[in-house]
């Protein structure tokens, strides 16, 4: 990441072989560009609101500019209206 500028960084919480958390420290540490986060799958235990409200505050304290649960949403059409509503904003600041 060192050798290109990037705008924004999106990642999901899904990872087969790492955690989300490991990756987002090595892009803040290798970036200063804003970094989104987010669930658009549903974990197959199930992610209840006390864990998501505990991965959003870990997500934000590791450097996360925004944290969004897209599963909540109820279709594709409020997905891309929240997206479009949040993410210009973290662009045109970094």
């Amino acid at each position: 990441m060192a050798a290109r500028r990037f705008d924004l960084v999106i990642l999901g919480t899904h990872f087969a072989e790492s955690s989300m958390f490991d990756v987002l420290e090595s892009v803040i540490g290798q970036s200063h560009c804003p970094v989104v986060c987010l669930q658009a799958v549903p974990f197959s235990h199930g992610l209840g609101k006390s864990s998501f409200e505990a991965f959003r505050s870990a997500s934000m304290a590791l450097g996360a500019s925004l944290v969004l649960n897209l599963v909540e949403l109820a279709d594709d059409a409020q997905v891309r209206a929240l997206l479009e509503a949040q993410i210009p904003g973290l662009v045109t600041r970094a």
